[in-house]
């Protein structure tokens, strides 16, 4: 556990899991028991190196808004970690967010990416909103602590779970999970809630914009989707691992918790791509 300066008045808050040179780099806003493909990543000889982005958690926290620069920004400083810490290539994989800024560092930083694997990774539909629509709900309940309160206890079903006393040893452990997930969420600081970064590559305003975009990504590219994800839909899946050269994209009957959700096989599907080409 470390903090990485990549900027003044900048630090990242880091975690590694597991040991040796073949790096595997990872942003996200925060990191849960739901990242449990991480540690197999690492039995499976990956050095995991876990990065909390600026603006959130135990990462400095970031009161100016960098506008449609959000992404970009995210990008370079895991770059910059990886500078930092005289990484010269490494894998990147990100999930949702995460894989945002996973494209951002494969359209900016190809030279350094051995191979990028995206988990529900869009990016995000063009046209409606300039930010994506579960993101602006965030915004919008992190105005104040009251409504960020009453979001929190609705996406729980009406507040925290509590156990009863009557719960088998298997249901006492989801309802124990659930309570760390509510005490997670409920302590974020509104102002990392407010953050908006909008949609990733948010010049490209049409869908054959992005396209053209994603078409010049080099970096072998993984693509890893649930059947049932509303966020990061099967078409804006097929859309982008279309348009990459040589991509592969992966279904699973799965929502967007699919890290979560099917941990082993996703990490089963990287092993797979990676041994396909080569990559190490």
């Amino acid at each position: 556990m470390s903090m990485i300066p990549v900027a003044e008045g900048i630090e990242l808050y880091c975690e590694e899991i597991g040991s040796g040179d073949r790096w595997l780099l990872t942003c996200q806003e925060g990191f849960q028991e739901g990242d449990g493909y991480l540690s197999l990543l690492a039995d499976e000889g990956f050095h995991v190196l876990c990065i909390q982005i600026r603006g959130f958690g135990r990462s400095t926290h970031v009161l100016e808004d960098y506008d449609n620069r959000w992404w970009e920004i995210w990008a370079d400083d895991a770059v910059t970690v990886a500078d930092r810490l005289g990484i010269d290539r490494f894998f990147y994989c990100g999930v949702s967010h995460g894989a945002g800024i996973g494209w951002y560092i494969c359209q900016r930083h190809p030279e350094r990416v051995r191979g990028f694997f995206g988990i529900v990774a869009g990016p995000h539909p063009r046209g409606g909103l300039e930010t994506s629509e579960a993101r602006w709900r965030v915004i919008q309940a992190a105005q104040t602590q009251e409504s960020w309160n009453a979001y929190v206890n609705e996406r729980f079903g009406g507040g925290r779970p509590e156990l009863t006393g009557t719960e088998s040893e298997e249901e006492k452990a989801k309802v124990l999970k659930k309570q760390k997930a509510y005490d997670r969420q409920i302590a974020i600081p509104i102002e990392c809630s407010r953050i908006n970064p909008k949609k990733p590559f948010n010049h490209c305003k049409t869908e054959e914009e992005l396209s053209e975009l994603l078409s010049h990504i080099t970096v072998p590219t993984l693509l890893l989707g649930g059947m049932h994800d509303v966020i990061s839909t099967t078409a804006t899946m097929i859309r982008s691992g279309s348009a990459v050269p040589n991509a592969k994209t992966v279904f699973y009957d799965a929502t967007h918790g699919l890290s979560g959700e099917r941990p082993q096989e996703v990490v089963d599907d990287i092993l797979l791509f990676c041994r396909q080409r080569k990559l190490y």
